[in-house]
């Protein structure tokens, strides 16, 4: 059932190009379909010629990297999320959940690749540093934030779909257990991404 709602999901959504702008610089990337969600090939090949420049291989690598790490937290909340909902009997339930999980996924993605991804990606290529309101940030240690933060929405949605079975289960309390729990590690991240976001800064 789920992999044919990923599919339907592929094929119903636009496949337009999106653009983004980094400084002077502008970039017309395309989301692939699930679970891949960028063609790391293609994807360095449009941010060259967007560019003008042409990345180092340990540069590449590097992008590579970040690019797989997305994608294995995708995978892993995905298995969670299809683990979760099947244990609810009816499939309306089921379809109607995971058509909402796709839909939060590509959109909070979407926004991943163009406002934090890119930035970063041309902030280390070029060595500056990132700036929001007139705070430096370190580049490297902004990324680590801005993946915790991330990390932090996935576990947000897996909460919300923990939710649906709590309100169709309202008598198995290890699905109440498990929220607390849910709701414990989310107010402990948001802590820890304060700090992370203050040891980024540069001109403190």
């Amino acid at each position: 059932m789920f992999n044919e709602l990923v599919q339907s999901f592929n094929k119903a959504r636009k496949k337009d190009f999106f653009k983004t702008s980094f400084q002077n610089i502008v970039i017309k990337w395309k989301f692939t379909d699930f679970p891949i969600i960028l063609n790391k090939t293609e994807f360095i090949a449009i941010l060259e010629n967007a560019s003008g420049y042409k990345f180092s291989v340990l540069t590449k690598e590097d992008i590579f990297n970040k690019i797989y790490a997305f994608q294995n937290l995708y995978s892993e909340v995905n298995e969670a999320v299809i683990r979760y909902l099947s244990e609810l009997e009816n499939d309306g339930y089921k379809i109607n959940g995971y058509n909402e999980f796709l839909k939060d996924t590509y959109a909070l993605l979407k926004t991943y690749i163009s406002e934090t991804l890119i930035p970063w990606i041309f902030e280390v290529a070029l060595d500056i540093k990132h700036q929001e309101m007139g705070i430096e940030y370190d580049p490297n240690l902004f990324f680590d934030f801005k993946n915790e933060l991330l990390s932090l929405e996935f576990q947000k949605r897996l909460r919300k779909i923990l939710k649906i079975l709590i309100l169709r289960n309202p008598g198995d309390q290890t699905f109440a257990l498990l929220d607390q729990t849910y709701e414990q590690d989310i107010i402990s991240k948001m802590y820890k991404l304060k700090t992370m976001k203050q040891n980024s800064k540069i001109n403190l």
